[in-house]
């Protein structure tokens, strides 16, 4: 039930991103059938957000994340020091970690 409320909150935080209408669907029932917005439809056949970036599935956009990465780094030189480095996050990481309110840090 957690995996599922989490899923959720985080669809709903990077609908920019994705293949979702960010707006509310307006019906006067339930059982009507479901129209997206103008803004959707733009989105979807664009396939670009309105700041130009790649729009992907969820699970694309998951995948992507995944990619991000801290690695130690020795260096042969100096011995036994060695320092944290993190991958650089591209432009479309680093909107979905601003839109889920996540900061990177360094520091190991």
């Amino acid at each position: 039930m957690l995996a599922y409320y989490v899923e959720r909150h985080m669809r709903e935080l990077l609908a920019p991103l994705i293949f979702a209408d960010e707006e509310k669907p307006q019906r006067k029932s339930p059982v009507d059938p479901a129209r997206f917005s103008s803004s959707a439809r733009k989105k979807a056949a664009s396939k670009q957000t309105t700041e130009g970036l790649p729009v992907q599935d969820f699970r694309g956009l998951l995948q992507s994340l995944s990619s991000l990465a801290k690695q130690q780094v020795r260096t042969k030189i100096t011995g036994s020091n060695s320092f944290s480095m993190l991958t650089t996050p591209t432009p479309l990481q680093n909107k979905a970690l601003e839109l889920l309110g996540v900061a990177l840090k360094s520091k190991a």
